[in-house]
């Protein structure tokens, strides 16, 4: 039997405590992200999804609010010629639970989050052979731009992908 999943996106300041706080503990399970000030970052995005399982957050996805020192950084680092301050919005903070893999829901939260969104230039970043998230980023109207830089949260580079909306 197939699972029936909810997909909800909502502005961090209409989501309640507890949304939040499941969307970061799901956030850090994925162990990519520093979690020294998660909290802010989470609550300065544009806007967050989540799939639910029941009552249970399984599945998150975010169009975050880079701030101009990381955004200029990246772009730097891809030695990229686009200019920074035309992306406002980075897609990220993609994760889905170990036992809902392989059921869509990275794509629909991805669709929910550019239906909400839909007039915003995005970039993300991915792992440069992360090859589950490259074809969805390319579904999704994303480019490879400039070259694959090293990551300084491990030993992996990293690939910029941009989107015009």
């Amino acid at each position: 039997m197939a699972m029936t999943y909810k997909i909800e996106t909502q502005a961090p300041s209409s989501c309640t405590f507890d949304q939040l706080q499941q969307f970061e503990r799901l956030v850090l399970s994925g162990g990519e992200v520093i979690p020294a000030g998660l909290t802010g970052r989470i609550n300065r995005s544009f806007r967050l999804a989540w799939a639910l399982d029941g009552f249970e957050i399984v599945a998150v996805a975010a169009l975050k609010r880079p701030n101009e020192r990381y955004r200029s950084s990246v772009f730097l680092k891809s030695g990229t010629s686009e200019a920074p301050n035309s992306w406002e919005a980075e897609l990220g903070w993609i994760f889905v639970s170990e036992g809902h893999r392989r059921n869509g829901l990275a794509r629909r939260l991805v669709a929910a989050l550019f239906q909400e969104e839909p007039s915003r230039n995005a970039f993300a970043t991915s792992r440069e052979h992360n090859d589950p998230i490259m074809p969805l980023l390319e579904e999704f109207g994303f480019v490879i731009e400039g070259n694959p830089y090293v990551s300084e949260n491990g030993e992996y580079n990293l690939v910029l992908h941009l989107k015009q909306a």
